[in-house]
Protein backbone atom coordinates (compact mmCIF):
# COMPACT_ATOMS: atom_id res chain seq x y z
CA UNK A 1 0.00 0.00 0.00
CA UNK A 2 1.32 3.70 -0.75
CA UNK A 3 1.15 6.17 1.72
CA UNK A 4 -1.38 8.21 -0.59
CA UNK A 5 -3.76 5.37 -0.79
CA UNK A 6 -3.92 4.50 2.90
CA UNK A 7 -3.98 8.10 3.61
CA UNK A 8 -7.23 8.66 0.91
CA UNK A 9 -8.50 5.29 2.86
CA UNK A 10 -8.56 7.16 5.93
CA UNK A 11 -9.73 10.15 5.38
CA UNK A 12 -13.15 8.64 3.74
CA UNK A 13 -13.32 6.55 6.62
CA UNK A 14 -13.02 9.22 8.97
CA UNK A 15 -15.30 11.40 6.97
CA UNK A 16 -18.17 8.57 6.82
CA UNK A 17 -18.29 8.33 10.48
CA UNK A 18 -18.26 11.68 11.41
CA UNK A 19 -14.99 12.47 12.61
CA UNK A 20 -14.34 15.49 11.03
CA UNK A 21 -18.04 17.06 11.55
CA UNK A 22 -17.68 16.21 15.57
CA UNK A 23 -14.03 16.02 16.40
CA UNK A 24 -11.14 18.51 16.46
CA UNK A 25 -7.27 18.56 15.32
CA UNK A 26 -6.90 18.93 18.97
CA UNK A 27 -9.18 16.18 19.92
CA UNK A 28 -7.32 14.28 16.98
CA UNK A 29 -4.08 15.13 18.21
CA UNK A 30 -4.67 13.86 22.09
CA UNK A 31 -5.53 10.48 20.39
CA UNK A 32 -2.44 10.36 18.78
CA UNK A 33 -0.75 11.26 22.18
CA UNK A 34 -2.74 8.69 23.59
CA UNK A 35 -1.42 5.99 20.91
CA UNK A 36 2.37 7.59 21.43
CA UNK A 37 1.81 5.64 24.79
CA UNK A 38 1.48 2.54 23.23
CA UNK A 39 4.67 2.73 21.02
CA UNK A 40 6.49 3.44 24.27
CA UNK A 41 4.61 0.57 26.56
CA UNK A 42 5.64 -1.50 22.87
CA UNK A 43 9.02 -0.22 22.94
CA UNK A 44 10.10 -1.09 26.42
CA UNK A 45 8.11 -4.39 26.72
CA UNK A 46 10.11 -5.71 23.14
CA UNK A 47 6.41 -5.94 21.72
CA UNK A 48 6.89 -6.45 17.69
CA UNK A 49 3.30 -6.47 17.00
CA UNK A 50 2.48 -3.52 19.77
CA UNK A 51 5.03 -1.50 17.76
CA UNK A 52 3.78 -2.00 14.33
CA UNK A 53 -0.32 -1.38 15.89
CA UNK A 54 1.03 1.62 17.50
CA UNK A 55 3.08 3.04 14.98
CA UNK A 56 0.15 2.43 12.18
CA UNK A 57 -2.52 3.91 14.54
CA UNK A 58 -0.24 7.33 15.58
CA UNK A 59 -0.45 7.62 11.66
CA UNK A 60 -3.84 7.40 11.08
CA UNK A 61 -4.00 10.20 13.50
CA UNK A 62 -2.51 11.97 11.85
CA UNK A 63 -3.66 11.74 8.74
CA UNK A 64 -6.90 13.22 10.60
CA UNK A 65 -4.96 16.36 11.84
CA UNK A 66 -3.68 16.74 8.31
CA UNK A 67 -7.13 17.03 7.12
CA UNK A 68 -8.83 18.81 9.47
CA UNK A 69 -6.08 21.69 9.43
CA UNK A 70 -5.46 21.23 5.56
CA UNK A 71 -2.35 20.27 5.24
CA UNK A 72 -0.71 17.81 2.56
CA UNK A 73 2.16 16.08 3.81
CA UNK A 74 5.73 16.09 2.30
CA UNK A 75 6.07 12.78 1.77
CA UNK A 76 9.50 13.20 0.44
CA UNK A 77 10.88 13.71 3.45
CA UNK A 78 8.56 12.42 5.77
CA UNK A 79 9.09 9.06 3.94
CA UNK A 80 12.75 9.05 3.60
CA UNK A 81 14.22 6.00 4.88
CA UNK A 82 17.74 6.91 5.64
CA UNK A 83 18.25 4.63 8.86
CA UNK A 84 19.48 7.51 11.86
CA UNK A 85 22.35 6.60 14.09
CA UNK A 86 19.61 6.63 17.19
CA UNK A 87 18.48 3.55 19.12
CA UNK A 88 14.96 1.91 19.64
CA UNK A 89 14.41 4.18 22.52
CA UNK A 90 15.86 7.05 21.16
CA UNK A 91 13.64 6.88 17.67
CA UNK A 92 10.50 6.46 20.44
CA UNK A 93 11.45 9.48 22.39
CA UNK A 94 11.97 11.50 19.22
CA UNK A 95 8.13 10.24 18.32
CA UNK A 96 7.11 11.72 21.49
CA UNK A 97 8.91 14.98 21.25
CA UNK A 98 7.57 15.06 17.22
CA UNK A 99 3.73 14.33 18.48
CA UNK A 100 3.70 16.81 21.09
CA UNK A 101 5.46 19.57 18.84
CA UNK A 102 1.80 18.78 16.94
CA UNK A 103 -0.35 19.48 19.78
CA UNK A 104 1.68 22.71 20.53
CA UNK A 105 1.27 24.27 17.51
CA UNK A 106 -2.67 23.31 17.75
CA UNK A 107 -2.77 25.40 20.99
CA UNK A 108 -4.22 28.82 20.87
CA UNK A 109 -1.44 30.31 22.90
CA UNK A 110 1.87 28.38 21.69
CA UNK A 111 5.31 29.20 23.00
CA UNK A 112 7.08 28.32 19.90
CA UNK A 113 7.08 29.48 16.61
CA UNK A 114 6.44 26.10 14.40
CA UNK A 115 3.30 25.53 11.73
CA UNK A 116 1.24 22.86 12.25
CA UNK A 117 2.06 21.70 8.86
CA UNK A 118 5.80 21.56 9.67
CA UNK A 119 5.22 19.30 12.87
CA UNK A 120 2.76 16.99 11.14
CA UNK A 121 5.72 16.35 8.26
CA UNK A 122 8.20 16.17 11.42
CA UNK A 123 5.45 13.81 12.95
CA UNK A 124 5.14 11.43 10.05
CA UNK A 125 8.63 11.68 9.59
CA UNK A 126 9.09 10.59 13.48
CA UNK A 127 7.07 7.27 12.67
CA UNK A 128 9.02 6.57 10.00
CA UNK A 129 12.52 6.69 11.84
CA UNK A 130 10.75 4.48 14.17
CA UNK A 131 9.78 1.68 11.50
CA UNK A 132 13.35 2.03 10.67
CA UNK A 133 14.98 1.52 13.83
CA UNK A 134 13.16 -1.55 14.25
CA UNK A 135 13.32 -3.15 11.10
CA UNK A 136 10.30 -2.29 9.91
CA UNK A 137 8.23 -0.53 7.42
CA UNK A 138 6.07 2.39 8.24
CA UNK A 139 3.66 1.53 5.16
CA UNK A 140 3.02 -1.87 6.16
CA UNK A 141 2.21 -0.59 9.72
CA UNK A 142 0.28 1.89 7.91
CA UNK A 143 -1.44 -1.01 5.82
CA UNK A 144 -1.99 -2.89 9.32
CA UNK A 145 -3.66 -0.37 10.46
CA UNK A 146 -6.09 0.40 8.28
CA UNK A 147 -6.68 -3.00 7.77
CA UNK A 148 -7.82 -2.82 11.62
CA UNK A 149 -10.00 -0.21 11.20
CA UNK A 150 -11.62 -0.08 7.25
CA UNK A 151 -14.66 -2.47 8.33
CA UNK A 152 -14.96 -1.01 12.02
CA UNK A 153 -18.24 0.25 12.19
CA UNK A 154 -19.53 3.65 14.54
CA UNK A 155 -19.80 7.06 14.49
CA UNK A 156 -18.03 10.20 16.28
CA UNK A 157 -21.06 11.89 18.33
CA UNK A 158 -21.61 15.57 19.14
CA UNK A 159 -18.29 15.97 21.71
CA UNK A 160 -15.84 14.03 20.34
CA UNK A 161 -16.58 10.40 21.58
CA UNK A 162 -16.02 7.69 18.64
CA UNK A 163 -19.01 5.53 19.83
CA UNK A 164 -18.38 1.86 17.97
CA UNK A 165 -21.28 0.25 17.04
CA UNK A 166 -20.98 -2.52 19.70
CA UNK A 167 -21.43 -0.11 22.25
CA UNK A 168 -24.17 1.59 20.85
Amino acid sequence: MKFEEFKANVEAWQEARGIYEHSTAQAQCLKAISEVGELADAVIKGDREGLIDAIGDVAVCLVGVAKMVGHEFDLAYALDETPLDATVQDSALGACVMIGLVADSLRKISCHDHSVGDSLDAGLYSLQANAVANNLSLLDCCESAWNQIKDRKGRMVPGGAFVKESDQ
